[in-house]
């Protein structure tokens, strides 16, 4: 006869093993279900916004208990569309305002008014459907603020700075003299490694929320947000391989202003950051593949 506990802490370890949290797991169901709870009770805020045709956006807000006494805050909002076509329309349409608005999440350190940290996301769903990239996102975020309940650790000075350059410096324009460094800001960015639990864990929640089989799997993973960091590491690192010579000791010393690091260190960096996201891709499709025998 099967021990519910034990079986519980066995596929906790196993998801832990291969790079995924079961609390941040359970946590996404769970508040999915409480936000619809609070739907279902009237207990949202309504609007509809006409673009070419009508999106009804509802927002508000919840506490969430995710582990013990670790408890969160949840500000959402849900951004319906009538159909497909609609959502695919708008996305390819109105770009800026999907990805700005409707395709992000936030994560907050415990410096909110009661202390509890807290995750601002978006949930876009179609025909009634939330869509696969946001339970990547809400997984993503919520990853981010259980460690942050779990530990408050304060990162160094020279950590800190790095991260919140990256941050900055990753959506700079795109003009000549920006690019290396802003190609540099996004290595550093996925280097870091709770940034890279976090995007395993969205991956993770992507596809199992996306109906996968052993026959779709590679096909959703394709797909997915994650695999596309993996490609453009892949296309990017190489790039800094062709600066010109005359070029290289102003990208050097923006790196070092920057980043504390020169052309070679940001491509070891990206490397080892590549074969990092690697191999969670791996340890993902492998737990994912678990679930489906």
């Amino acid at each position: 006869m099967k021990d519910k506990t034990i079986h519980k802490i066995v596929r906790r370890v196993v998801n832990e093993a291969l790079g995924v949290n079961s609390y941040v797991e359970n946590a996404v169901d769970g508040i999915i279900n409480r936000i619809y709870e609070l739907e279902s009770n009237g207990q949202l805020e309504e609007k509809t916004v006409t673009v070419e045709f009508p999106v009804l956006i509802k927002r508000g807000k919840l506490d969430y208990n995710l582990i013990k006494d670790k408890m969160i805050m949840v500000e959402f909002r849900i951004y319906d569309f009538q159909s497909n076509e609609d959502l695919e329309y708008f996305k390819e349409n109105y770009p800026e305002i999907f990805n700005e608005k409707m395709n992000r999440g936030l994560a907050y350190s415990s410096n909110t008014e009661n202390g509890l940290p807290m995750i601002k996301i978006s949930l876009v769903r179609a025909g009634g459907k939330i869509q696969k990239n946001s339970y990547d996102i809400l997984q993503h975020e919520l990853d981010h603020a259980l460690k942050d309940s779990l530990t408050n650790k304060k990162w160094n000075k020279r950590n800190n700075y790095k991260y919140k350059m990256a941050t900055y410096m990753m959506h700079d324009d795109d003009g000549d003299e920006n690019k290396y460094a802003k190609a540099a800001a996004w290595i550093v960015y996925y280097s870091f490694p709770h940034e890279r639990d976090a995007f395993a864990n969205g991956l993770y929640s992507e596809l199992k929320h996306s109906n996968p089989t052993k026959e779709n799997l590679d096909e959703l993973i394709y797909n997915s947000r994650y695999y596309r960091i993996i490609t453009w590491l892949r296309k990017v690192l190489p790039y800094f391989n062709t600066i010109k010579s005359e070029e290289i000791e102003l990208v050097n010393r923006i790196l070092s202003i920057s980043f504390m690091c020169d052309i070679d260190k940001i491509i070891k960096i990206g490397e080892k950051t590549l074969s990092e996201y690697v191999r969670n891709l791996g340890r993902i499709k492998t737990l994912i593949l678990q679930r489906l025998q």
